[in-house]
């Protein structure tokens, strides 16, 4: 996330809705990852559904990749680009 956009307290981060490029939902944030040194978040951790939507896969994705818009959390990527990822890192 770049500098002077939206703020949010890392309270109101967990459990929100992502959304991909075209507003598809991509998952929700499971957790977020912070630096110790200099404090800062560096990345989050994504679940979405996979598998037919039955299951849940996790995928860490930097901070920097995201943006805040009107409080929407968005990843410039669309959902299926970012299930194939996922599926490609469950074969390994």
């Amino acid at each position: 996330m770049t500098p002077g956009q939206e703020w949010l307290e890392l309270s109101e981060i967990y459990y929100r809705k992502v959304y991909g490029r075209n507003g598809e939902l991509l998952g929700r944030v499971d957790d977020v990852i912070i630096q110790s040194d200099p404090g800062r978040v560096d990345r989050i951790r994504l679940a979405m559904l996979t598998a037919g939507e039955t299951r849940v896969a996790l995928i860490e994705i930097p901070w920097s990749q995201f943006t805040l818009t009107e409080g929407k959390l968005e990843l410039d990527v669309s959902s299926a680009t970012l299930k194939r990822v996922t599926e490609r890192n469950e074969e390994e």
